[in-house]
């Protein structure tokens, strides 16, 4: 069964990816490091709450069913 997710500040160019991580979410019950990678094609990481990659933080929160992308500042 698919949830009906809400999702914020999700830029255009990734959306389509952030919402196959949440049709993953909906069928597994989890994604995890590997299987996000997979989805957007590049090295992403879990620091055990968020998802990060170079540019973007990605909390997907099971509990609200809320997804929130975050740009990352590199200093």
């Amino acid at each position: 069964m698919t949830h009906k997710w809400s999702i914020k500040n999700c830029p255009k160019d990734i959306e389509s990816q952030v919402l196959s991580v949440i049709g993953l979410i909906d069928k597994k019950g989890s994604a995890s490091d590997m299987d996000l990678c997979k989805i957007f094609g590049e090295v992403l990481w879990s620091d055990g709450k968020y998802f990060n990659s170079h540019a973007f933080r990605f909390l997907f929160d099971h509990e609200t069913l809320s997804c929130e992308v975050t740009k990352r500042h590199l200093h």
